[in-house]
């Protein structure tokens, strides 16, 4: 890259897994080369200062359902938006499924290996009542979204049936 007298040059860059703390970056030099008659020689420049803004994490989860037969069968979507400011690494979404509720398709757990800023993610289960509870007050289904296999982000739930 060649830079005109008096122009400047912006680099950023993003540490990974980029989580809240504090970073300890440098000392940082620039090794440049300054053109002349009889070639261009290196020049380190002073150190340079950086600032790290901490990376902030955040994950919007949601969920609805439609209901495939009523008081019995529902097929539930649950989504995750990172709304946070950095991208987000080996996120997993942990569903809860009551007693008197089974999963007839999908899983209680899903991985989503990286997340960037501002991308979501979406998948589905499909779940049935057991038929001998088809009329009760009502299921609740939860699912949580976790980072680094502990740290919780975001929780959502949708209460099913009922009569």
């Amino acid at each position: 890259m060649k830079l005109s007298s008096g122009e400047n040059y912006s680099i950023n860059f993003s540490i990974i897994p980029n989580l809240p703390g504090e970073w300890l970056l440098g000392p940082i030099t620039l090794l440049y080369s300054i053109p002349s008659e009889s070639g261009e020689y290196p020049i380190e420049s002073e150190p340079i200062s950086l600032m790290v803004e901490e990376g902030v994490p955040g994950l919007k989860m949601s969920m609805f359902s439609e209901t495939i037969e009523e008081d019995l069968e529902y097929l539930i979507t649950i989504s995750a938006e990172n709304v946070g400011k950095t991208t987000l690494q080996d996120v997993k979404i942990v569903t809860e499924i009551p007693e008197g509720v089974q999963i007839h398709e999908g899983t209680t757990e899903k991985y989503i290996s990286t997340l960037g800023e501002g991308e979501s993610f979406q998948y589905e289960i499909l779940i049935r009542f057991v038929l001998d509870q088809s009329h009760f007050s009502g299921h609740i289904i939860k699912a949580s979204g976790f980072i680094q296999s502990d740290q919780q982000l975001s929780k959502c739930s949708i209460r099913l049936g009922g009569s």
